[in-house]
């Protein structure tokens, strides 16, 4: 059953973080949201992201995606305005 869970992690999340993207926040959907909900949306992937590294033991590499998280929204916050 542990197997079972690396693959449904492994595959699984990926594929829902994909879809979500590809729907709410590519350039060209249909359905993208606007800029303060899309902005959300990527710090919470993002943010996801960096969680994982965290949990896997990876806690600088969490660390440093962390930071480069917000330096990233701050330099795309003061170019969107």
């Amino acid at each position: 059953s542990s197997t079972l869970i690396h693959w449904v992690l492994g595959l699984g999340v990926p594929v829902v973080a994909i879809t979500i993207w590809s729907i709410f926040n590519a350039p060209l959907s249909k359905r993208r949201l606007p800029r303060t909900p899309r902005i959300i949306l990527e710090v919470v992937m993002f943010g996801l992201g960096a969680l994982a590294l965290a949990v896997s033991g990876q806690t600088t590499l969490a660390a440093i995606f962390a930071v480069l998280i917000v330096v990233n929204q701050i330099l795309i916050y003061d170019l969107l305005i």
